[in-house]
């Protein structure tokens, strides 16, 4: 980050570019822009429009706007306002946005064109961005002048919680404002271009905003709906993205099948899951001109903690590398002290990185921040991570393992345990126990093992509705499996291991229906049942209840644009995840006079 000085706050910063660079690119969305001082101008008049709601210094807002220029403008507006954002997405069960509220005390509420069932949330007034447009311009586009604090809560994220409650992390702005004042690994400046496509409630959309406005750079933002690889490289390309972070899931997708859109990049930064060293060796082979770094971080301690550039001849494993600036580690066994060098330990961080704590849950902020034994400064706490590391000669660290149940799939973090408390609420379901299969490199399942009544045993569909009204998409289970009873390891607990371990059972195709000859159906068939590893599919076999998760989605999509050279919308798919729909998608896309067996796009 360049400046003539570190500014204390996240508004501060930007309020800097502003005066500095006026008319550089702020933001970049669906074929608009919006310059520093337009940014500026309308934060301001917004953060006075939710001051006169009754929004104050350390207050919280709770924002249902998709991802858009305008939530970057609702983002800086509740900050320059002194209060913290938290994020909800539209298609969060009503109860859990609801609880999040609550949890909270958030009286006021941004939305933008949102879901009319959600008009009972517990909130006492909601700001709709779009219907109030002309109240909110007719303030005064000067800064409210609130102190700067960076200690101050800037947002709250939810992760999932060991005893079945979610836990709202409140991250101060000193977190965020490290993320870009590390030069070692990451150069940032005004001529990048950040790609902000992650979801709002990942805290990874942290660092694709923040870095960004912080060094007066550029924030592509991709479209509210999910974007597939084929949008995710034009974006890169058309838009002349320099840096973009992927989890490591999504990383592997994008150099199986669109890497050169990769090489367009500066910075590509990738995380959240043990990787393939196949797929990063071949990212770092075929983009010669991109810096690859490996990064680690969790939630509690703003995003990033560690980074590493990966390097040729390739280390294995890769390490999560050293730490950023402001952030320091130790590597300490179950007594609190440190372990000998190169002798595995838990992982614990201190520093600027480090959260506020747990939103309304003192208890478990005391067991996660704990006291730094060997810190002379008074008060200095530690996130003991529960990740077992190894540090290597050269400093570097790799990641060993979890001293817990908690599992990382498809780059969210997951407590096993919220999964299965919400299981054992359906009253034909006994017992649960919830797992991460890995099927490949390029294919983990959350796996749920039951035990019911063998006779009235409810089914894939029932089970994912049951879900789908208590948790996050990302948290329903793939694949569920009924077991006569839960092996017990040598502890006389649940022998998680053994169950990972087992094979993967897609679930039965339905019978009901047969496939139809024509040469898309049959090919989208074989598609399908090698995508999910059954031996047979039917034109009507839901995608998902045969255990197909979001990243699965993404091939099926970019092999129909490489096969037929028709371009289908993530959204249109989940509107229909059949073979009969996703057939007709295709015969409507395809350019007169072209068979269907014909085209052969894009190689």
């Amino acid at each position: 980050m360049t400046g003539p000085q570190t500014p204390r706050s996240l508004d501060s910063a930007v309020e800097g570019w502003a005066r500095r660079t006026p008319h550089a690119t702020a933001v970049v969305h669906a074929g608009t822009s919006l310059s520093y001082r337009a940014l500026e101008r309308r934060a301001n008049r917004l953060a006075r429009h939710l001051a006169r709601a009754g929004v104050t210094p350390g207050s919280g807002v709770g924002l249902m706007v998709p991802r858009s220029a305008e939530f970057i403008v609702a983002v800086l507006a509740v900050v320059k306002a002194g209060a913290y954002y938290l994020p909800l997405g539209a298609d969060l069960p009503t109860g859990r946005v609801a609880g999040m509220l609550r949890e909270n005390q958030i009286q006021v509420m941004l939305t933008h064109d949102a879901p009319p069932d959600r008009g009972k949330l517990p909130v006492e007034q909601v700001i709709d961005l779009d219907r109030d447009a002309s109240t909110i311009n007719l303030e005064s586009a000067e800064p409210l002048g609130i102190p700067p604090d960076p200690e101050r809560a800037v947002y709250v994220m939810y992760t999932s919680g060991t005893t079945g409650r979610p836990k709202g992390v409140a991250v101060a702005h000193r977190g965020v404002l490290r993320l870009a004042s590390d030069p070692a690994y990451l150069s940032t400046g005004p001529d990048e271009r950040f790609l902000l496509h992650s979801s709002l409630l990942f805290d990874a959309s942290t660092f694709e905003l923040w870095a960004a406005l912080l060094s007066g750079a550029t924030v592509v933002v991709a479209s509210p709906d999910q974007p597939s690889l084929t949008q995710l490289a034009d974006l890169i390309e058309r838009d002349g993205v320099t840096t973009a972070f992927f989890t490591t899931s999504l990383f592997n997708q994008l150099v199986r099948l669109r890497v050169h859109a990769l090489g367009q990049l500066r910075n590509l930064l990738f995380g959240g899951e043990m990787p393939s060293l196949e797929l990063v060796r071949e990212a770092v082979e075929r983009c010669p001109r991109t810096r690859v770094i490996h990064c680690y971080g969790p939630t509690e301690c703003t995003v990033f903690t560690h980074h590493h550039l990966v390097g040729t001849p390739l280390e294995d494993p890769l390490p999560i590398g050293r730490p950023l600036v402001g952030t320091y580690t130790r590597i300490m066994g179950d007594d609190l002290r440190t372990v000998p060098a190169g002798t595995p330990g838990e992982l614990y961080v201190g520093g600027e990185c480090l959260a506020l704590g747990y939103v309304d849950q003192p208890e478990a902020t005391a067991a996660a921040f704990v006291p730094d034994p060997f810190s002379q400064a008074p008060g200095a706490l530690l996130y003991r991570t529960g990740d077992v590391v190894v540090d290597r000669p050269d400093g570097t660290l790799v990641f060993q393992g979890r001293k817990d149940a908690q599992i990382k799939v498809r780059g969210f973090r997951i407590e096993p345990a919220e999964v299965e408390q919400e299981l054992r609420r359906h009253p034909r379901i006994d017992d649960a126990v919830v797992v991460k299969a890995v099927v490949d490199a390029t294919d983990e399942r959350l796996v749920a093992y039951l035990v019911g009544p063998g006779h009235d045993a409810p089914g894939t569909a029932e089970l994912r509705e049951f879900l789908a009204g208590r948790l996050p998409s990302f948290m329903v289970p793939s694949t569920f499996t009924f077991v006569d009873r839960i092996p017990l390891n040598s502890s006389g607990k649940a022998d998680r291991a053994a169950l990972a371990a087992l094979p993967v059972r897609a679930p039965a195709a339905p019978t009901a229906a047969t496939l139809v000859n024509g040469s898309v159906t049959e090919e989208l068939a074989a598609l399908w049942t090698r995508v999910l590893g059954v031996d047979s599919i039917t034109q009507d076999t839901d995608f998902f209840l045969s255990g197909g998760h979001s990243l699965q989605v993404f091939e099926i999509l970019e092999t129909v644009v490489r096969t037929w050279g028709v371009e289908i919308t993530v959204e249109d798919f989940l509107a229909e995840p059949t073979i009969r729909a996703l057939s007709a998608k295709i015969a409507e896309g395809l350019p007169v006079g072209i068979p269907q067996d014909g085209w052969r796009g894009r190689s």
